[in-house]
């Protein structure tokens, strides 16, 4: 009986459009193996991966690699090269390395045995490699020209059909065909094709969702389960979810607008502007703004209630962003928990019994320390109102500010200590005989000691020149003080007494608003970035402590506030009713 070989499979597919599929790959494989005495033991397939870029994606291909060493099979079976990979001959040497270590043998149904083992086999297995690698390289520029040229005339370019759209074909002959969102059809390259809207339950639910989003205080979540509670399937066939929600209504295509480039590079081609270059990175990198070819089919929604949308949507992204990450709170760093020294955190709160309060928000900061460790820290869940905070802090800075002016307004010149005439004379003619013995002691150096003797030399001269300011200064009867150095000083004092003073004006200009009208509007509303930029240059730093007030309530017991770092240090401890 004939021995067969233990063989596994890899099959791999781009994409769906390529012509040999996964299933045509497989029985092609199968048949093979049967007429060739080949035993199929395991089936590794990568579905969907590029076999040129993004490696890290083909897990099975990585997995198949690491069962070589185990011995459980002797040939590796593909299709062909290019479904093992289109890698060039360098960066795909680690996987043909190791194999050939493990004694593996590449089999492919078009190309035969890989022959790693020879010089010849080396070479021939290199030039199919960069030739695979070659047509990778040219596709990717081809199909980013074809799209750009394809987008130019305002034709979609190989995409998904939007959700509440169809595709209108004109065919060569003018013939038009509505072809539906999720029916198959390929178009040939001479049919020209647009968006047109398409199911009318479709278009009714996208109307919805700008509408809703737009006049109501509801997000990505609740319009979600909105849908999903009336049964209405989604994109997909599946549940709604919030990401889904958000592509819909930041899709430019519902207003009419085609756009490209949500890629800024490829692997190896990249665009720029309206022409394509060659990429300088590797990785795919995404693009902030991309192409837009305006009014190119008939939109679903008006293009003012999307700009609407756009705005409550940026918007919602400030406010909703936590103090940890970049926007958002304008006490970010800078308050803390005096407990465990960690910074706390902003949050919308909408909780409440009063009706105004829930519609606005209140912005408190939250210990999270008590979250993140649970029971094995000493912290809770403390907070404090943002409305409370700001006019407190405004009011301490104040304060501080009038300290520190007020003292340095008191502050004496410094005196230094009084020096007879005659004793800096002495000194002086002391330092004369040392610098003329050094002078002659440098002409009789050695050379290397010549920069040693050179620098003591230089410091002795400076010293006598400052003798002599010395006794200039005390020659002179008319100054009261005369070894203080007043100008120098005096530019300085001056310099502090402006900084603080004109950020005093700064504060007082700064409008902050009552926290117990009723009304809880946030504070600082038009001057938040002033104020926090005062905040955040001049090192202040707030820190609170809590004491239990009843069994579930605590209250702010101390406060701690530092600013203006080593200009002047300024620490207060004050009390805040809450």
């Amino acid at each position: 009986m004939t021995r067969l070989i233990p063989t596994v499979a890899y099959l791999r597919m781009s994409n769906k459009d390529q012509k040999t599929s996964i299933p045509q790959q497989r029985k092609q494989i199968t048949a093979y193996a049967k007429a060739n005495g080949y035993e199929i033991v395991t089936w590794y397939i990568d579905d969907g991966k590029s076999g040129s870029r993004e490696q890290h994606k083909r897990t099975e291909f990585t997995r198949m690699l690491s069962d070589s060493t185990t011995g459980n099979f002797e040939v590796i079976l593909c299709l062909d090269k290019s479904r093992f990979g289109r890698l060039d001959s360098i960066e795909g040497a680690f996987a043909k390395q190791t194999l050939r270590n493990a004694g593996v043998i590449l089999h492919t149904l078009l190309e035969g045995d890989s022959d790693w083992n020879t010089h010849t086999g080396r070479i021939v297995d290199s030039v199919l490699s960069e030739a695979q690698h070659e047509y990778s390289y040219k596709l990717g520029q081809k199909t980013l020209i074809g799209k750009l040229n394809t987008w130019s005339n305002g034709t979609p370019y190989g995409q998904q059909t939007p959700y509440g759209f169809s595709r209108k074909v004109v065919d060569d002959k003018c013939h038009i065909r509505i072809i539906g969102r999720r029916e198959k059809f390929t178009k040939p390259k001479n049919w020209s094709q647009e968006f047109v809207p398409g199911d009318p339950d479709e278009v009714e639910v996208v109307q919805w969702l700008f509408e809703t989003y737009a006049n109501r205080d509801v997000g990505f979540r609740w319009l979600a389960a909105d849908l999903n509670s009336r049964n209405i399937p989604s994109p997909t066939g599946k549940k709604w979810c919030a990401k889904t929600i958000q592509d819909i209504l930041c899709n430019l295509r519902y207003i009419g607008d085609l756009p490209l480039g949500k890629r800024a590079a490829g692997t190896f081609w990249r665009l720029d502007g309206e022409e394509v270059v060659k990429s300088e990175t590797t990785s795919v990198v995404r693009n902030s703004e991309s192409l837009i070819k305006k009014n190119t089919h008939d939109g679903i929604v008006s293009r003012t209630l999307f700009d609407k949308v756009q705005r409550r949507i940026e918007r919602r992204k400030q406010t909703n962003t936590h103090s940890h990450k970049s926007g958002g709170y304008l006490l970010k760093d800078v308050l803390y928990c005096g407990n465990c020294g960690k910074p706390l955190y902003g949050n919308l709160n909408r909780s409440g019994k009063n009706t105004e309060k829930k519609k606005s928000g209140r912005i408190i900061y939250v210990c999270k320390t008590a979250i993140k460790y649970g029971k094995q820290c000493s912290c809770a869940q403390w907070k404090i109102e943002e409305d409370l905070v700001l006019p407190f802090l405004k009011q301490k800075l104040l304060e501080g500010i009038d300290k520190i002016v007020l003292k340095q307004s008191a502050m004496k010149l410094p005196k230094l200590k009084k020096v007879k005439p005659n004793e800096v004379e002495l000194k002086m003619s002391k330092l004369d005989d040392l610098i003329e013995r050094g002078t002659k002691n440098l002409l009789l150096a050695s050379a290397e000691h010549l920069s040693q003797l050179d620098k003591q030399l230089s410091e002795l001269k400076a010293e006598r020149a400052e003798l002599e300011k010395v006794i200039e200064q005390a020659k002179n009867k008319k100054s009261r003080h005369p070894f203080i150095p007043s100008d120098e000083w005096i530019d300085v004092l001056r310099e502090r007494r402006q900084l603080f003073e004109g950020l005093r004006g700064q504060l007082v200009d700064i409008e902050t608003g009552k926290s117990r009208d009723g009304k809880y509007s946030r504070c600082f509303h038009l001057n938040a970035d002033t104020f926090r930029e005062l905040l955040i240059s001049h090192d202040c730093r707030v820190d609170f402590w809590w004491d239990r007030k009843s069994k579930h309530r605590w209250k702010v017991s101390k406060i701690r506030v530092r600013a203006f770092g080593q200009n002047a240090q300024f620490e207060t401890i004050a009390s805040l009713m809450v």
